[in-house]
């Protein structure tokens, strides 16, 4: 991570393998001062502010950015084919179903 989207630098960052998870701590004076504070997601300390995001995270973040576009929304105004295929079957062609 090498700045927020507010381009304030973080003070320290890590990534630990073993728990993939990414944290950057954030100097208060800078956030305190930031016009993006109340839709941030860092958490308050005793020191600084510290962000920590899981990388289960970030890809679920990347792939909901990619959803977003709007060849993706047209996509999803489509139904499937196949949904209304029993339903048709069962009222419109009169066919019983066998119970076992």
């Amino acid at each position: 991570m090498t700045a927020c989207p507010a381009g304030i630098k973080p003070l320290h960052t890590e990534y630990n393998c073993k728990q993939e998870l990414y944290s950057a701590k954030f100097a208060k004076e800078d956030c305190a001062k930031c016009s993006l504070l109340g839709s941030c997601i860092v958490k308050g300390q005793k020191k600084v502010f510290a962000l920590r995001i899981t990388e289960k995270k970030l890809i679920a973040d990347r792939y909901r950015s990619l959803i977003d576009t709007d060849w993706h929304r047209a996509l999803a105004d489509f139904r499937a084919g196949v949904e209304g295929v029993p339903s048709v079957l069962r009222a419109g062609l009169m066919i019983l179903m066998v119970h076992r």
